[in-house]
């Protein structure tokens, strides 16, 4: 009986194909699909088979070694909706879902002020880096404890990796440099994870010049005429890896960081390059892992037993001087 209903399952696939390869060509754009294999079949043939059959490519896994998760792309001449309906018929395929964008989040405050710790420059030690006073005279330092964390109970990060997947973090910055780990660019498909490849090098991120606002979710301290170049839509989340960083560092400042950069300056990206950035990190060793997507990005993509971990996402009330309360939601994966 099992015999017959694979046959026949496998008839009515070769039929739909037929069907959608005779179809006529459709003007949109080239659409990418996530497939999760599963069972005693190789993920990665299950799915080059199925593409040769359909028509569609596999691009490449999304969850390293394991080899159960693939991001395939669809031809134009193709008609995507059915493409994606015959995979997720495929014998080996226990799901499907389209690649979509998501962004990162920005802020909920709409001030316009400096907080005026950023004034603050006078130079200060902080676990063996010299970093601008304002960073840890600023009132979220005392307001959740952090010194008394540090010195009383020794909770300072030790021997813990934090990957933060966002826009990427500025290695050269004097108070991340020495806790930097080598990272990667999802966004580009290299090592690295540096926020400086969106920019050229007379537009760097982190001059000594006056502060002021690139956006209102990211701030830098900046010349005014970078910020001239950096205060537009293409760069409306520049920053943001390295203040989530920055933020990190504060509160766990003997931490590792590992930079996974899956969006873009603009805030942009792909829900297949973040879940890489969710398996990268496991598979180096990240105990925390930070994502911040501003529209829900929920995904049956990850197999939590092989991520060794769950992702949930809250809201947080943060006080900003000069800006008063804000509300951010903040997703963390252990």
């Amino acid at each position: 009986m099992m015999k017959r209903l694979s046959f026949s399952r496998l008839i009515s696939t070769v039929l739909l194909a037929v069907l959608l390869l005779g179809m006529p060509a459709r003007a949109s754009a080239e659409q990418r699909i996530i497939v999760r294999t599963g069972g005693l079949l190789s993920g990665l043939t299950v799915v080059q088979s199925a593409c040769k059959l359909l028509g569609c490519k596999v691009l490449y896994g999304l969850d390293g070694s394991l080899g159960k998760l693939f991001l395939v792309s669809v031809d134009d001449s193709l008609d995507v909706s059915i493409v994606f309906k015959l995979l997720g018929g495929v014998l080996g395929v226990v799901g499907v879902e389209y690649d979509r964008t998501v962004w990162t989040e920005g802020g909920d405050g709409n001030g316009s002020q400096v907080p005026p710790a950023l004034f603050d420059n006078d130079p200060v030690s902080y676990y063996g880096t010299s970093v601008r006073g304002g960073y840890v005279r600023q009132p979220a330092f005392g307001i959740i404890g952090l010194e008394e964390a540090h010195n009383r109970y020794g909770l300072t990060g030790r021997n813990v990796t934090v990957a933060v997947i966002d826009t990427g973090v500025d290695p050269n910055h004097p108070a991340l440099a020495g806790v930097i780990l080598p990272g990667y660019d999802f966004t580009r498909n290299r090592d690295g994870g540096s926020e400086r490849s969106d920019v050229n090098q007379s537009t760097m991120s982190i001059l000594d010049g006056n502060p002021g606002w690139v956006n209102q979710s990211t701030m830098a301290i900046l010349d005014q005429s970078t910020m001239a170049i950096l205060d537009g839509p293409d760069y409306s989340a520049f920053g943001h890896g390295t203040m989530v960083a920055g933020v990190i560092h504060l509160s766990a400042p003997k931490a590792k960081i590992l930079p996974l950069k899956a969006f873009n300056a603009d805030g942009s990206g792909y829900k297949s390059d973040v879940l890489r950035a969710l398996y990268k990190a496991s598979a180096q060793g990240a105990k925390l892992a930070t994502v911040k997507p501003g529209e829900p990005a929920q995904t049956s993509a990850i197999d939590d037993s092989s991520a060794q971990g769950s992702c949930e996402r809250s809201r947080k009330r943060f006080w900003v001087e000069g800006e008063g309360w804000i509300v951010r939601r903040v997703g963390t994966c252990r």
